[in-house]
């Protein structure tokens, strides 16, 4: 069990088309239908990402995606991680 949870809203050309709860140690981001969150695009690959949380917060991790993955304009490069800023509700 987690001892906080957070929201993921997915935006696409400034639309919010999914928001998800991330109440799990792990979250599987892919084009796949297996993943927990599903993204049908084309530049999406059957495994992009994995959103792992730890003890500093939610952690992203590119798994080999041929079209990279971003955080709003920065690149998350195969290899590393990105520790995700949480923005508070207003």
């Amino acid at each position: 069990m987690l001892a906080q949870t957070g929201q993921i809203i997915v935006q696409f050309e400034g639309q919010v088309i999914q928001t998800l709860l991330l109440n799990m140690p792990v979250l599987s981001i892919g084009r796949g239908p297996e993943s927990g969150l599903p993204l049908p695009h084309a530049l999406v690959s059957r495994r992009h990402a994995e959103l792992r949380t730890g003890p500093q917060g939610p952690i992203l991790t590119d798994l080999g995606s041929s079209n990279g993955t971003f955080t709003g304009k920065e690149r998350l490069f195969r290899s590393g991680f990105l520790y995700c800023q949480a923005h508070p509700r207003r």
